[in-house]
């Protein structure tokens, strides 16, 4: 789910139906949901981003790749064909031509040119699968694994460095048990 920075109330989430991508838009913040065509798309979406200097620039980071809409979503193109699977994208808020994109098994990717060229940017990176990420803007771009370790990257060098202290791993708490009174069950999330 993203929301549009220049129009707070247009929100856009997507998923999927069935085996095809889905993109729903709200225009009244949350009251209306309308499903958007969004032909082009393919996957299950993971994420959108909406470009802050330009809302009518959306793209989209699928089980399938990454995808650019320039018409607010009504449709789509793939573009980074060597990156096979999106799991979050990231506008930095101060310069929209930089984009990241993290991915299920290939790192980060940046583009720099408007969202068109993409290149990796795994230099130190021994974990490829991420899952989100976060930019303090002109410093430090920061990407969660899913194995649960933090990496960040100095937006001035692009070298990437893993955080002290992997994060902690998390689990699933079930409380209560209705089969026992007072047991708890844990098990580690993979």
């Amino acid at each position: 789910m993203t929301l549009d920075p220049a129009h707070p109330d247009t929100v856009y989430a997507g998923g999927y139906e069935g085996s095809a991508a889905a993109v729903y838009r709200t225009l009244d913040g949350g009251g209306n949901w309308s499903k958007v065509s969004a032909p082009g798309l393919s996957g299950q979406v993971n994420a959108l981003a909406v470009c802050p200097s330009n809302p009518s620039l959306i793209l989209a980071a699928t089980t399938t790749g990454i995808y650019r809409s320039t018409d607010f979503g009504s449709s789509f193109a793939r573009v980074a064909a060597s990156v096979s699977s999106g799991k979050d994208l990231l506008f930095d808020p101060v310069d929209s031509q930089h984009v990241w994109a993290a991915t299920g098994s290939q790192g980060v990717w940046h583009s720099g040119d408007g969202r068109l060229g993409w290149s990796a940017m795994n230099s130190g990176l021994d974990v490829q699968a991420m899952s989100r990420l976060a930019v303090n803007p002109g410093n430090w771009l920061f990407a969660g694994t899913a194995c649960g370790a933090a990496w960040r990257w100095s937006l001035g060098t692009g070298v990437g460095e893993q955080g002290e202290s992997p994060l902690p791993r998390p689990s699933v708490l079930a409380v209560p048990n209705p089969v026992m009174s007072g047991a708890e069950i844990r098990y580690p999330a993979p």
